[in-house]
Order: C-alpha cells, then sequence, then structure tokens
C-alpha cells in the first residue's frame, strides 16, 4: 500500500475570529504535513488491517470514519511510515 502524498503547510500566526461574541485574538500555529488528497477506502482498509472494500468502492474516499478512528488511522500510517505517532491517546483523549 502506497501512502497517500503530503504537501507541507508552513506555521504561522492567524487571527480567529468570533462572530457571535464580536471578539478575535492571534492563535500561533505549528507547520505540519496533510494528505494531497483524501485518504481512500483502501488505503484506510490496508493500514488498519481490515478486510479490503468492495472493489467498486476502493478508490472513492474513505467516510463515515469517526474521529478516533481517523486518529487510529493517522497514527497507524505514521508508524509504517517510520515516523512518530502524531496523536497520543490516553483513556481515550486525544492529544
Amino acid at each position: 500500500m502506497t501512502l497517500p502524498e503530503l504537501t507541507s503547510v508552513p506555521g504561522g500566526t492567524i487571527e480567529l475570529s468570533d462572530a457571535r461574541r464580536g471578539t478575535s485574538r492571534d492563535v500561533a500555529l505549528f507547520a505540519f504535513e496533510i494528505g494531497r488528497v483524501p485518504v481512500t477506502q483502501a488505503q484506510y482498509a490496508a493500514v488498519l488491517g481490515r478486510a479490503d472494500p468492495p472493489a467498486a468502492g476502493a478508490a472513492a474516499p474513505a467516510h463515515g470514519v469517526r474521529w478516533v478512528d481517523a486518529v487510529a488511522w493517522c497514527n497507524a500510517a505514521s508508524s509504517r511510515a517510520g515516523l512518530r505517532p502524531a496523536y497520543d491517546v490516553r483513556g481515550g483523549t486525544v492529544r
């Protein structure tokens, strides 16, 4: 299985606004990488060691994925690539 191609997003500072409260604040963001295209059903199944999806849907984007399952996929994909998992999961809390 080929892992998704990633693109780098530089860190920086952005202004977040809350229209309901009429407030805004600056937030510092760390640089990160993100997939250029959505993870496919086949990639999702392969990384988590699950049965392959039906052939008709293998190339379709993975969908209906819970947040905790997406975190598990990201950590497993990172491990496969020889990288440190991005998320720390302890007792149902994701950091």
